[in-house]
């Protein structure tokens, strides 16, 4: 019987048996969620809210897609920094780096997550970097 080990939201782990029936696994997950709501409460009516997001609409796709044109643009000069950093240091991830792919991640994430994986808004940030690179160019 191997073990599967588990960590909760308290930072405790829970061994759960790859061979636990059905009903044990409901008892497990039935506890779970009457100690922690806000993290399994909501599968089993015992409160908390759902962790995931709403599938949106076309129109806030379309926006999004609008709205990434400027941030596809203003993600070139960090990408063209990244990559002259990494040449000048190829076996070292330096502070540069470190903070320009911060700087980069903080530009994304003002991206919707219901609408960051949908083409219209990766058209928009394909567009913005297109015109930004042409620009630079």
């Amino acid at each position: 019987m191997a073990d599967e080990w588990y960590k909760l939201p308290d930072g405790s782990s829970i061994n759960i048996p790859t061979d636990t029936s059905q009903d044990e696994l409901d008892k497990i997950f039935g506890s779970l969620a009457s100690q922690f709501p806000d993290d399994f409460g909501y599968a089993y009516g015992l409160g908390g809210e759902s962790k995931t997001v709403g599938e949106g609409n076309i129109f806030g796709s379309l926006y999004q897609g609008l709205e990434n044109i400027p941030r596809g643009a203003a993600s070139v000069p960090l990408m063209t920094a990244q990559g002259i950093a990494a040449l000048l240091s190829p076996h070292k991830d330096t502070e540069l780096e470190k903070k320009l792919r911060g700087a980069q991640d903080w530009l994304y994430s003002g991206i919707d997550p219901r609408y960051a994986d949908k083409n219209l808004a990766r058209l928009g940030l394909g567009l913005g970097q297109a015109a930004g690179f042409i620009l630079g160019g």
